[in-house]
């Protein structure tokens, strides 16, 4: 007996009840390609590119009925490698601007030229770990108010305390994002 389930249903919810699925399928969610071109902002021309190309490791979809599902924790753990590999590259980035500034201020001491380039401005090129809630609200360009305001709603994002600082991890703030884009999204339909 051939049972037809959404792509949107997850694996072992079937409609005759039959639950005994593979195990490492169970609670996997599927995306369609429309889902994917939608989440990337992009034409199926280009996925098909980032499927042609090894270096990215874009996620093989599966085939069923001759159209291309993916899985969405495949997906996303694409998106955190990418994530990683930016940061690493912005600090690399970061990191050579250190270092060639603190090669020009160390020819200035030996020349006795002033040093032409800035170490604090290379230093702030590194992307922060956390961010303090006057950061989060600068990098999100909402006032503290609002901030604390959502926060208060109970729509604000996770928080950690570290020592005597609060502090909103990167992927804090990412998934704060994404539950406002969620619910703007709810609120438009």
């Amino acid at each position: 007996m051939s049972v037809t389930t959404s792509p949107h249903q997850r694996f072992g919810d079937r409609s005759d009840g039959d639950s005994d699925g593979d195990g490492d399928r169970r609670g996997r969610r599927l995306l369609q390609t429309r889902d994917l071109l939608r989440r990337y902002s992009i034409v199926d021309r280009t996925l098909d590119r980032w499927l042609a190309d090894p270096r990215l490791n874009f996620p093989k979809p599966m085939i069923v009925n001759r159209r291309r599902y993916w899985s969405e924790s495949e997906v996303d753990a694409f998106d955190a490698e990418q994530k990683l590999a930016t940061a690493r590259a912005l600090r690399a980035k970061a990191e050579a601007k250190i270092d060639a500034a603190q090669k020009a201020e160390a020819r200035g001491e030996i020349t006795g030229k002033k040093p032409k380039g800035n170490l604090d401005e290379a230093v702030g090129a590194i992307p922060p770990g956390a961010y303090s809630i006057k950061a989060f609200c600068i990098a999100h360009n909402i006032s503290e108010a609002f901030f604390f305001k959502l926060k208060e709603e109970g729509r604000g994002p996770r928080e950690m305390a570290v020592g005597r600082r609060t502090l909103i991890s990167i992927e804090a703030a990412a998934d704060w994002r994404h539950a406002r884009e969620a619910d703007a999204a709810t609120e438009a339909a």
